[in-house]
């Protein structure tokens, strides 16, 4: 709020995508009622992510094909739960009277391959992995437009200066 009379800067990086623990039960079960992931029970929370997609990944290969339905269905459930914060924050920005004049930048750090290449995860160097979405909301610009050449995160920062022509006094990427 105390930011909204004034230009400003947010920046958030959320985890939920990868630490389905932490979510809340409901969209744990939103598109499954499985009890996998309360069931596997990492040693601590720093590797809770590895173990986790460990232990599924032995299951699957196990034969347990149910394994990779239930952590695609946890998986969804934390994709939902960041939509759902992201409809949070634009209306945020609506009831500050800020949406029209802000802009917005979405984009993800990688995706996630289930087992398309034998893995599961995001560790390997396939589209899967390294094709993800930046959708970037221009104040005034209209109707929604796809740009069809390759863009990269480091052609964010240029862009956002230059739709706010801000001047860059030094060589960049992107």
């Amino acid at each position: 709020k105390e930011a909204a009379r004034t230009n400003f800067f947010l920046f958030i990086h959320t985890y939920a995508a990868h630490n389905q623990r932490q979510l809340p039960q409901t969209n744990k079960e939103l598109f499954s009622s499985s009890a996998r992931l309360e069931s596997i029970v990492p040693p601590s929370e720093e590797n809770s992510y590895s173990y986790f997609v460990n232990q599924i990944t032995r299951e699957f290969n196990n034969g347990d094909e149910k394994a990779l339905s239930d952590y695609v269905a946890l998986y969804d459930g934390a994709i939902r739960y960041v939509d759902d914060f992201t409809g949070k924050l634009i209306n945020a920005l609506d009831l500050l009277r800020v949406a029209d004049n802000t802009i917005l930048a979405f984009t993800s750090d990688h995706g996630e391959e289930f087992f398309e290449h034998k893995y599961l995860g995001h560790s390997q160097f396939y589209d899967e992995v390294l094709r993800v979405p930046l959708i970037i909301k221009i104040p005034g610009s209209g109707k929604p437009k796809k740009i069809n050449q390759v863009v990269r995160s480091i052609d964010i920062m240029p862009t956002i200066l230059e739709l706010l022509d801000i001047p860059i006094y030094f060589a960049i990427h992107g």
